[in-house]
C-alpha cells in the first residue's frame, strides 16, 4: 500500500516533467507557444494536486484550477486571493481547448504572451515549494 506521501512525490515527479517540457518549449527557436502553455496548465494543476493530497483531500478529476483552487483556501487562506483566480484563470484554457480547433474558428490561437504565462506558473511553483518545503521537490 502507497502512503500519501507517495502519491504527493508521484504529483510532484509528473508536475515537473510539465515544468521542464515548458522551459524547453519556450526556449525554442521554433513557435511552440501552444505547446509551452499546455505544459504550463498542466504544471500548475499537478502542483495543485499535490497540495490537495499533502492535505488529505481526493484529487477529482478535472483540469479545472478554478475548481481545484478554491479547495485548498481552507488550508491556505491566501489562494483565495483574486490574484490567484486570475493566474488560474489565465491558465485554465491551455489543458484542453487550446489542444483543438473549433469549428467557427479552426485557427482559433493567437499570439500567446508566454511571460504572463510564465509569470503564472514560477508563481504557482514557488507557493507550492514554499509550503511543501524543501524536502519535497515542486
Amino acid at each position: 500500500m502507497h502512503s500519501s506521501a507517495d502519491y504527493v512525490q508521484g504529483w510532484l515527479r509528473k508536475a515537473n516533467v510539465d515544468y521542464q517540457s515548458f522551459l524547453l518549449l519556450e526556449s525554442s527557436s521554433e513557435d511552440l507557444s501552444e505547446a509551452a502553455a499546455f505544459h504550463a496548465q498542466q504544471a500548475v494543476e499537478k502542483w495543485l494536486k499535490a497540495l490537495l493530497t499533502y492535505n488529505d483531500v481526493d484529487t477529482p478529476y478535472t483540469h479545472d484550477l478554478t475548481k481545484l483552487l478554491p479547495m485548498l483556501t481552507q488550508f491556505y487562506t491566501e489562494l483565495g486571493a483574486q490574484e490567484w483566480l486570475e493566474r488560474a484563470s489565465l491558465l485554465n484554457g491551455f489543458a484542453v481547448e487550446i489542444r483543438y480547433i473549433d469549428e467557427e474558428n479552426p485557427l482559433r490561437i493567437g499570439a500567446l504572451n508566454l511571460n504572463q504565462i510564465k509569470e503564472s506558473l514560477e508563481a504557482f511553483r514557488t507557493f507550492t515549494n514554499t509550503k511543501l518545503g524543501t524536502h519535497w521537490k515542486a
